[in-house]
């Protein structure tokens, strides 16, 4: 017969994605909860995780068993709240991740000002990944440029930024109020890898231009982008919402980039009632994204 304690212990290492880690965060055993899972796949008569070499990842029939003790114990987080007339709410772990650190930063910032308790961890990849850790559960919460229509996601539209031009201290383009797609595709772009959205809305504004550019040299990280433009490789682009504030670079609005970046907070949906994931949707609606944000 299942009980809870081993329900609880499947959760446990669901949401850490490892025994070890579960253990750690929680000063069990690994031992005891591997014993405990264990006698509750026997009971079940299904593998509820893939036992790989660093840490574990839900079976089919596990994500569908931490669907329902997601809902079970966030339930019983939010009885406990409640009785503690919220003083649980003050502290409390949030995972965030996103395509960019500037704005998941800008959140969380207000966020910590008003909840000084709380302890958070934020991971920087690229838009598909943000998605991936969203569903392998090492995220709570994701910051994206990346539209998704997946049916088990929760997706809040809440900033509009146009593309801006990267480009390096003492170019000649640096000279002009603003640049043309057609002034920069005549130059070496330095470009995030596909799979960042802020290349795909750039692309997309090339082709509605006929445009294509005469040299990409790729880049997995928008801080190494940064770098590789202010070491004179060639131009870049970035958000206008993401603005860097290196000194030897400087950004120009590209006046013919009609199509903007949509900025996203997602999450999944048996997650959106957490008390944390709320609170940071609440955060990120609050905060004044200026004149491109969405009302």
């Amino acid at each position: 017969m299942t009980s809870l304690t081993e329900l609880r212990a499947f959760h446990l290492v669901a949401e850490a994605g490892s025994f070890s880690q579960a253990a750690r965060d929680n000063s069990v055993t690994q031992s005891t909860l591997s014993a405990q899972v264990r006698g509750l796949e026997q009971s079940a008569g299904v593998r509820l995780f893939e036992r790989r070499a660093r840490g574990v990842r839900l079976t089919v029939e596990g994500e569908s068993l931490h669907a329902v003790t997601e809902r079970m114990f966030e339930a019983e987080r939010e009885a406990q709240n409640l009785l503690h007339a919220g003083i649980a709410l003050a502290g409390g772990t949030l995972r965030v991740t996103g395509d960019g650190a500037i704005l998941p930063a800008r959140i969380l910032s207000h966020l910590a000002r008003d909840r000084p308790d709380l302890r958070f961890s934020l991971t920087v990849t690229n838009s598909s990944e943000v998605l991936e850790g969203l569903f392998e559960y090492r995220a709570d919460v994701g910051i994206t440029a990346h539209e998704t229509k997946d049916s088990r996601l929760f997706t809040l539209p809440f900033a509009r930024s146009a593309l801006v031009a990267i480009l390096p201290l003492g170019h000649p383009l640096s000279t002009r109020p603003d640049v043309a797609l057609s002034d920069l595709v005549a130059e070496r772009l330095i470009l995030r890898e596909r799979g960042s959205q802020t290349r795909a809305v750039f692309e997309a504004n090339l082709a509605a231009a006929a445009l294509e550019p005469a040299a990409v040299l790729e880049v997995g990280r928008q801080d190494a982008v940064r770098e590789m433009i202010a070491q004179g490789f060639g131009l870049g682009i970035g958000a206008a919402l993401e603005a860097g504030h290196d000194s030897r670079l400087i950004e120009r609005p590209i006046r013919d980039a009609a199509i903007l970046l949509t900025e996203y907070a997602v999450c999944l949906k048996e997650r959106r009632r957490s008390p944390l994931v709320r609170t940071f949707f609440q955060a990120t609606e609050r905060e004044d994204w200026g004149r491109v944000g969405l009302t």
